[in-house]
């Protein structure tokens, strides 16, 4: 049977949980990975992914192209609460099996995700793309998407032979782990505050659900810093700090973030110093992390402590109602 046999034959469907285990197929075998965080997505890690944005009620709009009994493709636009509070936009997860790319696939899943979309009153759809993906790219300005400078993020590598300076201790601001679950709320209401501002399509931190330091059995709360004011225990900084494998050779930095208002008095570089010698006690070789390139200057601080640059995505969107090609 000829590949255009096989593209009439597949169906565009609504997902159902009959379809899991061929989804988890699909997952296992994307070739289309975020490089920091897909490096070893198995197909548990997808399985819980899924389930957790059931259970919050993000997920808008799933549908699956199958070709009889196997899954080849998937689009799924998740509806996350923002820092803003913004409800105009779906980030959008696709997914079509490397050996059933070029048959149109692709385009049948964002046409049908953004009819439903549409149809629910959302404008807007937006996916994260490497720009070393140039075959995705490609795809996607076929189907009318354009690409967003300012949501650039960028992966950034601090490599283990760079010395990192001195913390500079401030009389004012105590850096801490964090007490849990005494301050949990305190630092939700931070994070969304603080990201809110000038990144306010980020993910917000949920107060009715479980935030991410609760769905890992493995956390430990000293890898968790916040910076407060000695005089009025005021919460003022946060930075994270985990590991992705068990072996712990490349540790991650998260979230880097102070008040607006201490901008500028070393506060960010204090708990990314902290967090970095965190990870380098447990045993970390390479710190790697995730910076917003526009956002406060992030990509600055990181390279004024020796991170180098390994790669850069952008968010690219487009309209609900913008047909394809």
């Amino acid at each position: 049977m000829s590949p255009g046999d096989d593209a009439e034959r597949i169906e565009i469907l609504p997902f159902k949980n009959e379809w899991l285990e061929g989804f988890l197929d699909l997952s296992a075998q994307n070739d289309s990975r975020d490089p920091l965080y897909g490096k070893e997505f198995s197909r548990e890690e997808a399985r819980s992914s899924l389930e957790f944005q059931q259970s919050l009620g993000i997920v808008k709009a799933h549908f699956v192209a199958a070709l009889g009994s196997q899954i080849v493709g998937s689009a799924k636009a998740n509806m996350p609460q923002t820092c803003g509070g913004d409800t105009s936009t779906a980030w959008l997860a696709l997914m079509v099996s490397p050996d059933n790319r070029g048959k149109g696939i692709g385009t049948r899943l964002v046409d049908r995700i953004c009819e439903e979309m549409a149809s629910q009153g959302v404008g807007w759809i937006e996916i994260g793309m490497m720009d070393s993906w140039e075959d995705w790219i490609r795809f996607l300005k076929r189907q009318g998407f354009t690409p967003t400078p300012a949501l650039r993020t960028a992966e950034v590598v601090l490599a283990s032979e760079v010395r990192v300076p001195e913390e500079r201790p401030n009389p004012n601001i105590s850096i801490r782990p964090i007490r849990l679950p005494e301050e949990r709320s305190q630092v939700i209401k931070f994070f969304n505050r603080e990201r809110g501002e000038d990144l306010p399509r980020e993910c917000a931190l949920r107060e009715d659900g479980p935030v991410w330091w609760e769905r890992e059995p493995a956390f430990d709360p000293e890898s968790f810093l916040v910076a407060e004011e000695r005089e009025n225990g005021e919460l003022v900084g946060m930075a994270s700090a985990y590991f992705l494998q068990e072996d712990k050779s490349e540790g991650i930095v998260g979230d880097v973030d102070v008040s607006k208002r201490l901008l500028g008095t070393g506060l960010r570089e204090r708990l990314l110093v902290r967090a970095i010698a965190w990870l380098r006690k447990k045993g970390a070789r390479a710190v790697r992390s995730r910076i917003h390139v526009e956002y406060r200057n992030e990509e600055e601080l990181f390279q004024r402590l020796g991170f180098e640059t390994e790669g850069s995505a952008i968010v690219w969107r487009r309209p609900t109602s913008l047909p394809s090609e």
